[in-house]
Protein backbone atom coordinates (compact mmCIF):
# COMPACT_ATOMS: atom_id res chain seq x y z
CA UNK A 1 0.00 0.00 0.00
CA UNK A 2 2.69 2.46 0.77
CA UNK A 3 4.35 2.21 -2.71
CA UNK A 4 1.13 2.53 -4.30
CA UNK A 5 0.41 5.73 -2.48
CA UNK A 6 4.08 7.41 -3.30
CA UNK A 7 3.17 6.09 -7.23
CA UNK A 8 -0.10 8.38 -6.73
CA UNK A 9 2.33 10.92 -5.38
CA UNK A 10 5.06 11.13 -7.26
CA UNK A 11 2.69 11.11 -10.89
CA UNK A 12 3.46 7.48 -12.12
CA UNK A 13 0.74 6.95 -14.78
CA UNK A 14 0.05 2.88 -14.21
CA UNK A 15 1.14 0.68 -11.32
CA UNK A 16 0.98 -3.08 -12.02
CA UNK A 17 -0.84 -4.53 -8.98
CA UNK A 18 -0.86 -7.99 -9.51
CA UNK A 19 -3.92 -10.69 -10.42
CA UNK A 20 -5.28 -12.77 -8.53
CA UNK A 21 -3.88 -15.48 -10.61
CA UNK A 22 -1.02 -15.78 -12.81
CA UNK A 23 2.49 -14.93 -11.65
CA UNK A 24 1.87 -11.86 -9.84
CA UNK A 25 -0.65 -14.18 -7.77
CA UNK A 26 -1.86 -12.44 -4.28
CA UNK A 27 -5.41 -11.78 -2.58
CA UNK A 28 -8.32 -10.81 -4.56
CA UNK A 29 -8.83 -8.25 -1.27
CA UNK A 30 -4.88 -6.71 -1.33
CA UNK A 31 -5.52 -6.45 -4.76
CA UNK A 32 -8.71 -4.04 -4.66
CA UNK A 33 -7.59 -2.23 -2.37
CA UNK A 34 -4.49 -1.03 -3.97
CA UNK A 35 -6.85 -0.21 -7.00
CA UNK A 36 -9.23 1.78 -5.18
CA UNK A 37 -6.03 3.80 -3.14
CA UNK A 38 -4.66 4.61 -6.53
CA UNK A 39 -7.80 5.77 -8.44
CA UNK A 40 -10.19 6.91 -6.32
CA UNK A 41 -10.81 10.34 -5.33
CA UNK A 42 -11.75 9.41 -2.20
CA UNK A 43 -10.56 6.29 -0.04
CA UNK A 44 -12.89 4.77 3.33
CA UNK A 45 -10.85 4.04 6.06
CA UNK A 46 -10.29 0.41 6.78
CA UNK A 47 -8.46 -1.82 9.20
CA UNK A 48 -5.11 -1.50 7.02
CA UNK A 49 -5.26 2.02 6.20
CA UNK A 50 -5.93 5.30 6.63
CA UNK A 51 -8.87 7.50 5.21
CA UNK A 52 -7.63 9.51 1.77
CA UNK A 53 -9.17 12.80 -0.24
CA UNK A 54 -6.41 12.68 -2.40
CA UNK A 55 -8.01 16.33 -3.66
CA UNK A 56 -6.29 17.18 -6.91
CA UNK A 57 -3.73 14.57 -6.95
CA UNK A 58 -4.43 12.84 -9.93
CA UNK A 59 -5.38 8.94 -10.47
CA UNK A 60 -2.52 6.61 -11.59
CA UNK A 61 -4.50 3.35 -13.42
CA UNK A 62 -4.10 0.06 -11.93
CA UNK A 63 -2.85 -2.63 -14.24
CA UNK A 64 -3.09 -6.39 -13.89
CA UNK A 65 -0.23 -8.12 -15.40
CA UNK A 66 2.14 -11.15 -14.67
CA UNK A 67 1.70 -14.11 -16.63
CA UNK A 68 -2.05 -13.14 -17.82
CA UNK A 69 -3.44 -15.31 -20.82
CA UNK A 70 -6.73 -15.25 -22.23
CA UNK A 71 -7.78 -18.35 -20.38
CA UNK A 72 -7.69 -16.37 -17.10
CA UNK A 73 -9.89 -13.39 -18.35
CA UNK A 74 -13.42 -15.10 -16.52
CA UNK A 75 -11.66 -14.76 -13.52
CA UNK A 76 -10.31 -11.79 -13.65
CA UNK A 77 -13.86 -10.43 -14.49
CA UNK A 78 -15.60 -12.22 -12.18
CA UNK A 79 -12.87 -11.09 -9.38
CA UNK A 80 -12.47 -7.49 -10.43
CA UNK A 81 -14.82 -6.09 -12.78
CA UNK A 82 -14.70 -4.82 -16.49
CA UNK A 83 -13.96 -1.63 -17.86
CA UNK A 84 -16.66 -0.28 -20.40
Amino acid sequence: MVVAEFARLIGLDQLHIGTGIGKLEGSIKDIQEVEEEIELSRVKEMQDRLRQNWRKIKPTLAVCSGGLQPAHIPFLVNHLGRIL
